[in-house]
């Protein structure tokens, strides 16, 4: 299960590094990878850790944890991309910046302002697409949430070990 966070983060760094396509197919890859070695684990570990006559309970408990995650996702999510990954923000401040008045930036229809931008500045698509990359820290959201997931995959290592010891200590008793 270990194993699984870690190549699930590692995509979510290869991700943040870089936006070539053909590492975010093998991005994509590893994190699905990565999810297939946590996902059947999941329950088997909370089987294992949980206490004598609690096994049920802990197992109706197993999805708390990822209800708690997408809450907070929803809530989260969108606020980071705008932060650190939009592209229509990023393409709307560029447009003020290379000349275009408030006015007409702020009259762009939603999710027209980086093809507005391509045809204010005469310059191609991917030109603009690889200026904004380089002068945002677009990989930084990617960043933030592997670390959320480094820090959970530490605190579940602890945690079993945590459990496992207080059981061990309980069974020698």
């Amino acid at each position: 299960m270990l194993a699984g966070c870690l190549l699930s983060i590692a995509a979510f760094l290869v991700i943040g590094y870089t936006n070539a396509a053909w590492m975010m197919a093998i991005a994509i890859a590893m994190f699905s990878i990565g999810e297939m070695m946590i996902s059947p684990k999941k329950n088997e570990f909370m089987g294992n850790i949980a206490p004598k006559g609690k096994k049920a309970m802990y197992l109706g408990f197993v999805m708390l944890p990822q209800g708690i995650g997408w809450s907070l996702e929803s809530r989260y999510a969108p606020r980071l991309y705008e932060a650190f990954a939009s592209k229509e923000v990023f393409s709307r401040e560029l447009l003020l910046e290379r000349g275009m008045s408030a006015s007409q930036v702020d009259a762009i229809p939603e999710g027209e302002a980086f093809t507005t931008a391509v045809q204010f500045t005469g310059e191609t698509a991917q030109y603009l697409t690889q200026y904004l990359y380089q002068i945002h820290n677009i990989g930084a959201a990617w960043y933030i949430i592997a670390a959320i997931g480094s820090i959970s995959a530490v605190g579940i290592y602890i945690y079993g070990k945590w459990l496992m010891n207080m059981q061990r200590a309980q069974q020698a008793s």
